[in-house]
């Protein structure tokens, strides 16, 4: 690769996706499954066809050995020391609101980076994964908080652990009340999350002169979205957006 490109890898907790940053703009994003698995072993054969980057910036939510596993990889492919970004208190115009800026996670600062960069206002910033995680941005670039909660398939799980509700047959959620106890559950699990939505977009009112935009991203992204009244922006690939943002501010 030229020296103004880099491979941005967004670690998560069971998926590892990467594309490439060349010339300010990102190519095609891939992903792989790695629970239980070794990363190499799901990436190895597709990271061997990439040209060497020039820089390998990550960010990762998935635990030290992830992390370890990813930096070797980088080392044996490319004799590369791969950067783990991590949140600050200020960087690419957003100003964290944390007390203890460290503590935010970091795909959830590389969403907030990738929101305020497109230089369109205020935003509200959903994570829809194994977690959801809310933020709220306003148009100067203030995160002013967040939320953390289960996601749809850990809150259904953690119910039905720590209950006495039988095995059910998962329908498809929907915002309705439940006829039967799998529709009830799955139902309950998705009314939770739009109603933390929906609850965050009236605190966050006011916060710019234009509407706060709500910005979607991860893996039932989709679910929510359908679910949802108001305007939705998909951004499957916040994280990656987010580390591009960070890499044009950095020296190669």
């Amino acid at each position: 690769m030229s020296p103004g490109t880099a491979l941005l890898v967004d670690l998560g907790n069971s998926r590892l996706k990467w594309a490439v940053l060349a010339n300010g703009a990102i190519g095609a994003a891939t992903a792989a499954a790695h629970a239980g698995a070794d990363i190499g072993a799901g990436v190895l054969s597709a990271w061997e066809r990439l040209p060497p980057p020039a820089r390998v910036l990550v960010g990762s939510v998935a635990g030290v050995g992830r992390d370890d596993q990813l930096r070797a990889l980088c080392q044996r492919l490319w004799a590369c020391e791969p950067r783990f970004v991590r949140a600050g208190a200020r960087a690419a115009g957003v100003v964290s609101g944390y007390l203890s800026p460290e503590q935010l996670g970091v795909d959830r600062w590389l969403g907030l980076l990738a929101a305020h960069a497109d230089g369109r206002g205020a935003a509200c910033v959903v994570d829809c994964g194994t977690a959801v995680t809310i933020d709220v941005i306003d148009d100067v670039g203030r995160h002013r908080g967040g939320l953390i909660l289960p996601g749809l398939q850990l809150m259904r799980d953690a119910l039905l652990a720590r209950t006495r509700i039988p095995p059910i047959t998962a329908p498809q959620p929907r915002l309705a009340l439940g006829r039967d106890t799998g529709a009830a559950v799955v139902n309950g699990a998705l009314v939770a999350v739009v109603g933390a939505v929906r609850e965050t977009l009236a605190r966050a009112s006011g916060l710019g002169d234009t509407a706060v935009r709500l910005v979607v991203a991860g893996g039932d992204a989709a679910a929510l979205a359908a679910a949802l009244d108001e305007p939705v922006e998909l951004r499957p690939h916040l994280v990656l957006e987010g580390l591009a943002v960070l890499a044009g501010t950095e020296e190669p």
